[in-house]
């Protein structure tokens, strides 16, 4: 509950803030992206990270295709080679597991790509893990989409602590974890005829 955060002395007394404000995980161009998103949210804390590691290209892609997933993480994955140093670790993210590559396929594309570590997580899991490399999957609209349209039944949002005004405010902060999970590059794989509003 984002109110335990932003209102921590109300419900724990006298505090004293330390600012965590420098990361050495993601570059300064990820960093730029990911906190423009995130703060569109007036509600949303503010804070101002810098990056220890500074680089003046862009750093999200964005691969607009109708392939298939397994097609459209193969040609990332090509083109992470060309950048990649031997060893490098890719991370496939996803709202939803079922939107990211099965296990066969991911053996497939280890076997492809030997000269990288492939791994595979929901976006919910992927939190305080990191990787040289981000493709972020099922970037699409609707229940199943990112951000996620799925309805909360009546009596458990009676249970819950009130919405907050922006729309999609805790989705837009997931989606700021995939963001900030690669130190090097992120890629947004999406089909453009029902892409992802976000």
């Amino acid at each position: 509950v984002i109110q335990l955060t932003s209102g921590f002395s109300n419900f724990f007394g006298a505090t004293q803030t330390i600012a965590l404000d420098k990361t050495f995980r993601f570059n300064s161009s990820i960093n730029a992206a990911a906190s423009r998103f995130v703060m569109v949210n007036p509600q949303q804390l503010r804070k101002s990270i810098t990056s220890h590691t500074l680089v003046s290209t862009p750093a999200v892609s964005l691969l607009a295709t109708a392939d298939s997933t397994f097609s459209a993480v193969t040609k990332v994955l090509e083109r992470i080679c060309q950048l990649a140093e031997h060893g490098a670790s890719v991370y496939l993210l996803a709202r939803f597991r079922f939107d990211l590559p099965d296990r066969n396929e991911v053996g497939e594309l280890q076997r492809r790509f030997p000269n990288m570590s492939i791994k595979t997580d929901s976006i919910h899991a992927s939190k305080g893990k990191e990787a040289d490399y981000v493709i972020v999957l099922g970037m699409g609209q609707g229940k199943h989409g990112l951000p996620s349209e799925m309805l909360t039944h009546p009596l458990i949002e009676s249970l819950l602590p009130p919405r907050e005004a922006h729309p999609f405010a805790e989705e837009r902060r997931l989606f700021y974890v995939a963001l900030t999970r690669a130190k090097h590059r992120v890629y947004l794989v999406a089909n453009m005829a029902r892409a992802s509003r976000f």
